[in-house]
């Protein structure tokens, strides 16, 4: 082989090189990058455990705020941020965002508009490993659960998405996203939605919204076609489409 022809196959092998490892590289930054803000938002929180029960929450931070809910039975701990805000009477209040139903520790209810709880009347502790996976699940829409046996896909083209099927938000996928299923087909207003999954680590999944059953249906999924196709036939039995 000519020398010239040569370093230009040498060239040209080390420019593809170079995009596919920009192409992981950009991948990896974008899972990174959520990771990072799943951590920090996270590590913005504390867990509040009231001191005894009747305790008032607040419209705002300090007691000439109406009151909308009181601590009861033990039952209710608090998610908050750890900074407090001081009132007229030099008493300080934490800003709660998710209420905690204790009993089970299932119940994660996050606030909008958020009410305040004087910090001397609660002990502050960090977040369980549970509040940490339910606020994940809550806020940032990440499952506890292995995408290992899923059934996995990549589409050529971008997806775009409804950001539930409550909502006219959308959301556009990039191609070539790895994408899963994961819970399945549901009915809203006589319309069959299907929420599309992608992986989140390697023990995660994170649900980036829903599409509609039969746009979904119209898609190609390459080598996963049989897969996908056999997910979509048992699920549709299960929700009565078929």
């Amino acid at each position: 082989m000519k020398f010239w022809l040569k370093c230009l196959l040498a060239v040209a092998m080390m420019l593809f090189a170079l995009g596919m490892g920009g192409h992981v590289h950009t991948a990896s930054a974008r899972a990174a990058s959520l990771e990072e803000e799943v951590n920090a938002y996270l590590s913005g929180l504390v867990r509040l455990n009231p001191k005894k029960d009747g305790i008032h929450l607040r419209s705002g931070p300090g007691t000439t705020f109406e009151s909308v809910g009181q601590t009861y039975e033990g039952r209710l701990s608090f998610l908050a941020s750890p900074d407090t805000v001081t009132d007229a009477e030099g008493k300080n209040w934490y800003k709660i965002i998710y209420t905690v139903e204790r009993q089970e520790d299932t119940g994660y209810f996050e606030h909008d508009p958020s009410p305040y709880i004087r910090s001397d009347l609660v002990r502050m502790a960090p977040l369980t490993d549970l509040d940490r996976k339910r606020v994940a699940a809550s806020k940032f829409r990440i499952l506890d659960i292995s995408p290992a046996n899923l059934p996995k896909f990549r589409l050529e083209q971008p997806l775009v998405l409804l950001q539930s099927c409550f909502s006219q938000a959308r959301v556009e996928i990039p191609a070539n996203t790895p994408l899963l299923l994961f819970s399945g087909i549901f009915l809203y207003e006589n319309t069959a939605y299907l929420p599309v999954f992608s992986p989140y680590g390697t023990s995660g999944i994170r649900r980036l919204g829903d599409i509609k059953l039969e746009e979904f249906e119209a898609l190609s999924f390459g080598a996963a076609e049989g897969r996908v196709r056999e997910w979509l036939e048992a699920n549709k039995r299960i929700a009565g489409l078929k």
